[in-house]
């Protein structure tokens, strides 16, 4: 038998914690712990709160910085250093006011890849582009195989030709 610090009744062995310093019955123990957690509930959530506004700051900056280091896996899409080498993308994002989405291709209309024209650009899907270039390849099959358009094997180069 011993004696709870707290309470001051006399109990078995049994219901004791092994602590020899405080001897408390594990009911008292019990209570007490509650308590403390109650008493410093506020403070806990208090950190938790500070520690939360400081840690999803640095995630949201991490964020951005991933942003713009990866702009192809990003939804919205940073102005990239390989676009120094393709203005007419830049010339397109102008003209719509937006980034390009992701897919999103810009083709030249006249097919030369230094005219970058507004009147010569037509931004669209990946499966539009395929398109407008297939509908060119199958356009120029047709006019060759109508005479206007020939190959001169010696230069290795197309010619307008007459039909006939």
């Amino acid at each position: 038998m011993a004696t709870c610090c707290e309470c001051r009744q006399e109990k078995p062995e049994a219901e004791f914690y092994n602590a020899k310093k405080d001897r408390r019955c594990k009911d008292c123990a019990r209570a007490r712990s509650r308590a403390y957690a109650a008493a410093h509930r506020a403070e806990r959530i208090a950190y938790y709160r500070k520690w939360r506004k400081e840690n999803l700051a640095q995630a949201a900056e991490y964020q951005r910085q991933w942003r713009l280091r990866n702009p192809r896996k990003s939804k919205e899409r940073a102005v990239r250093s390989t676009d120094k080498k393709r203005p007419y993308r830049i010339v397109a994002m102008n003209a719509l006011g937006r980034p390009l989405k992701r897919g999103e291709h810009v083709h030249h209309i006249n097919c030369d890849a230094t005219d970058n024209r507004l009147e010569n650009l037509f931004v669209c899907s990946g499966n539009g582009h395929g398109s407008a270039h297939t509908s060119l390849w199958a356009l120029v099959k047709s006019l060759m195989e109508a005479g206007y358009i020939t190959f001169d094997r010696g230069t290795g180069v197309y010619r307008l030709g007459t039909p006939g």
